[in-house]
């Protein structure tokens, strides 16, 4: 029993070491020294805590007062338990402190990757964190500045001025960030090349994203379609709902949305009904029968057509031949409406009247018909 207990007390007595044999303490010192304290510390804090918002709530103070005394006493608690606390530490390490700190700064400057002039450590790769986000806060306030002060006085549109946000920020964050690695001893010449090389084998794998990129850029900055245009580009027609960097999002006639890539819309031909004007003229196209007066189908077509609901301010439709077909006539309208968004309705109302005009004054509407000759054998 008698050498357990011995064993014990040499045990607890113990130095503890680490790095080049610098001497921590013993457990005896940290039991004695920083765990008994400590409870002690925690418990009066705890203990007082409880018996001042006691001593509070039964005060005949008003409400806003007390509560201000109680956030100020809990902060008066906090600050003597932090300071309790560092007593503690520097007690425990004493002299050893400075020891200590120099072997944690060697560990820290310990280079682990080199490469040229440039040395990564445990610190550099500390001080990346305070960097990027100092550059990332640095850089939203920059451009807010420029969306609230500055844009607005340029009568500039919202996509444009988003883009414009989003180029600043990016430009505040890369230049922020390089005067900081700057700073801390990276060699930028030798991470240009490295990220070159990556840029390179980044720009192969992604070169349709990039090109769509672009070609949003191009659809904001030089504006061949705004958003609220009518449009047709490929097999799509429909309205423009968004244009972002990427993609333009078109709502169809049928209210499909379709996700279109930019670089589509910049290589192929594009239909905008709405550029400078929402007015168009439709052309509608209807037959009638060989042996009908055609004087008089023109004369009944555009008398009608004066009448649609849908037909521009002071513009006259007008009723063209358009060829002598297989099987009858064609005819063309050509009528000029007022906004674009009425184009379906128009088609429908004016081949609706059409039909119930041509049958009111006797003209007839041609069937598809084709002769067949047959030849006798010789």
């Amino acid at each position: 029993m008698k050498e357990l207990f011995i064993f014990l007390w040499h045990a607890i007595n113990t130095p503890i070491r680490i790095w080049d044999g610098v001497i921590l303490f013993s457990w005896y010192d940290l039991i004695l020294k920083v765990l008994l304290p400590l409870t002690v510390s925690i418990f009066a804090y705890r203990l007082l805590s409880r018996l001042i918002a006691q001593g509070i709530n039964k005060a005949s103070w008003n409400d806003k007062f007390k509560k201000s005394f109680l956030k100020l006493s809990r902060l008066i608690l906090r600050l003597s338990f932090i300071i309790s606390l560092v007593f503690v530490f520097f007690h425990l390490f004493g002299a050893e402190l400075v020891r200590i700190g120099d072997v944690f700064l060697r560990v820290l400057n310990q280079p682990f990757f080199t490469t040229g002039q440039t040395k990564i450590n445990l610190i550099t790769l500390l001080l990346l964190f305070p960097i990027f986000y100092l550059a990332n806060w640095l850089a939203k306030i920059t451009k807010n500045f420029f969306i609230a002060e500055v844009f607005p006085t340029f009568n500039l549109e919202e996509e444009r001025i988003s883009v414009l946000g989003l180029f600043i920020r990016y430009f505040v964050v890369a230049a922020v960030s390089l005067l900081g690695l700057s700073m801390i001893g990276l060699d930028l010449s030798s991470l240009t090349v490295i990220f070159g090389v990556l840029g390179l084998g980044v720009g192969f794998g992604l070169q349709g994203l990039v090109s769509n990129f672009f070609s949003g850029l191009s659809l904001i900055f030089a504006r061949p379609i705004r958003e609220g245009d009518h449009i047709f580009v490929g097999d799509s027609e429909g309205i423009v709902d968004h244009i972002k960097l990427l993609y333009t999002n078109v709502t169809t006639l049928t209210n499909e949305s379709i996700i279109i890539p930019n670089s589509h819309i910049v290589n192929d031909v594009i239909h905008n009904y709405s550029y400078n004007d929402r007015s168009i003229i439709l052309k509608i196209d209807f037959q009638v029968a060989y042996g009908s007066n055609l004087e008089q189908t023109i004369e009944v077509v555009e008398e009608l057509m004066n009448n649609c609901p849908y037909k521009a301010y002071n513009e006259t439709p007008k009723v063209y031949v358009k060829s002598l077909g297989s099987s009858g006539i064609d005819l063309e309208v050509w009528i000029k409406i007022g906004n674009i968004k009425n184009k379906v309705r128009t088609r429908s109302w004016t081949l609706l009247n059409i039909y119930d005009a041509l049958n009111k004054n006797s003209i007839s509407i041609p069937f598809p018909q084709m002769d067949v000759h047959f030849k006798e054998p010789t």
